[in-house]
């Protein structure tokens, strides 16, 4: 039997049960996703279904069936205006953490294969436990990639820095002499560690990455009515700890500078001074250096993708367009350095290799980290010299809104981050305030 009513209708079924459908707002039929034991059951769920309607809050009970494998991929497919880089970051922690994890148990955690659930069925339970996979699998990665073993990079590197503490006369590039490696061998092979860039929270800003990513899916499916809500409730999951690295001093980038490459020894100043990303840099050409007005123009950025190779693209925002000044000392350095290294032409590159093309990242990286450990400062990367320039700039008196024009960010928490007092400052803030406590009022 069917009963009519003016929204929706109730069949008894041959079970005597009662099933509940309606037309929904596109034509289709939607059938409740279960059955009621009496019609006053099946009415009450129709009548529900009829206000949510009528109030904007109607939810398509059959939506979400898709897998979330299946959506991710589609979502980033739709989001054609992403960066090069950008797109490759979040196509690598989609794979390794949603569509193929590769990782399928950590020290306390079992991959939970959120890719293979029904996007209906995933809740804040599922996302939470997905979220200790991911941190403890960014954990465990981010120590393999630090630790130093025999024969690496690394361990030559914190062999020369063990050979200088015991007194033997080495220098910080080329063959290290057998009679360095004989020398440590007789001391009982003791463990290197002393240049081992150590992460005071390992795997946190790749776990916060992944899981902005998964929460932006989820709006994304909130959006399209698939789900009526986004699980991804995980609190402080977003957010990474800031650099805790000590800015470098003046005089440490002067011996950094020092150990450079000569072609390279000016980008450390303007990297520092001018507070830009390592992209920036070395995305400069000749036609965006101003010698007479002292500035350079940041309108461009080297990038590298992997599996695409190195390419300009435009700033990370409209805020990174900019002009910044330079003191005038890293000007005269660059109008030595242009003289020296710098091709004829609008277009030739500011820090170019030696057959004028550009620098490739895992070359700077590796030319900076000797120059940095040469100077004393083993903890220090490219990208640090960004943050030493921002410090800098606000011990000097610079503003926010200052520091944010000469980052190049639209929002001033992306500034703070790059802000460390140093101990130098606040003895001198207790200096001042000791003057004003001494001071009579009036």
């Amino acid at each position: 039997m069917s009963s009519k009513r003016q929204f929706g209708n109730i069949r008894k079924l041959p079970s005597t049960r009662f099933q509940a459908r309606y037309t929904g707002p596109h034509g289709e039929v939607i059938k409740a996703a279960k059955t009621f034991v009496s019609a006053r059951d099946a009415d009450r769920w129709l009548t529900l279904e009829h206000a949510r309607l009528l109030g904007g809050g109607w939810q398509d009970p059959n939506a979400g069936h898709v897998l979330l494998r299946d959506f991710a991929e589609d979502w980033l497919a739709a989001h054609t205006g992403l960066k090069p880089k950008t797109r490759a970051l979040y196509r690598g922690l989609m794979t390794r953490f949603i569509t193929q994890p590769s990782v399928r148990a950590t020290a306390t955690t079992t991959c939970p294969d959120l890719g293979e659930h029904q996007m209906r069925d995933i809740t804040s339970g599922h996302v939470d436990r997905w979220f200790r996979w991911v941190m403890e699998a960014s954990e465990e990665a981010s120590s393999r990639r630090s630790s130093i073993t025999v024969g690496s990079a690394r361990w030559r590197q914190a062999l020369r820095s063990w050979a200088r503490a015991k007194g033997h006369d080495i220098s910080d590039t080329g063959r290290i002499p057998r009679r360095v490696y004989d020398a440590w061998a007789a001391a009982g092979s003791p463990e290197l560690t002393g240049t081992a860039r150590v992460s005071v929270d390992p795997g946190r800003a790749q776990t916060a990455n992944a899981y902005r990513m998964l929460s932006a899916v989820m709006a994304s499916a909130v959006d399209a009515g698939l789900i009526p809500a986004n699980p991804c409730k995980v609190r402080g999951g977003a957010t990474s700890s800031s650099s805790t690295t000590h800015p470098a001093t003046p005089e440490e980038l002067s011996l950094i500078a020092l150990a450079m490459p000569e072609r390279y020894r000016v980008a450390v100043l303007v990297a520092a001074f001018g507070a830009l990303r390592a992209g920036e840099v070395f995305g400069l050409a000749r036609r965006h250096l101003d010698l007479a007005r002292g500035t350079i123009e940041i309108e461009r950025a080297l990038t590298y993708v992997p599996g695409t190779g190195r390419s300009f693209g435009s700033p990370k925002s409209s805020a990174g367009r900019r002009s910044i000044h330079l003191p005038r000392p890293v000007l005269d350095a660059l109008e030595l350095h242009v003289t020296e290294y710098v091709a004829p032409g609008p277009d030739a590159l500011l820090f170019p290799t030696s057959r004028g093309t550009a620098l490739h990242s895992s070359n700077r990286s590796a030319i900076f980290r000797r120059a940095a450990i040469a100077a004393g400062r083993p903890d220090l990367r490219f990208h640090d010299l960004r943050h030493t320039g921002a410090t800098l700039a606000a011990q000097h008196g610079a503003s926010l809104p200052d520091l944010m024009r000469r980052l190049g960010h639209s929002t001033a928490r992306a500034s703070l981050i790059y802000l460390h007092s140093t101990e130098a400052a606040d003895k001198a803030l207790a200096s001042r305030l000791s003057e004003a406590f001494m001071t009579p009022a009036g």
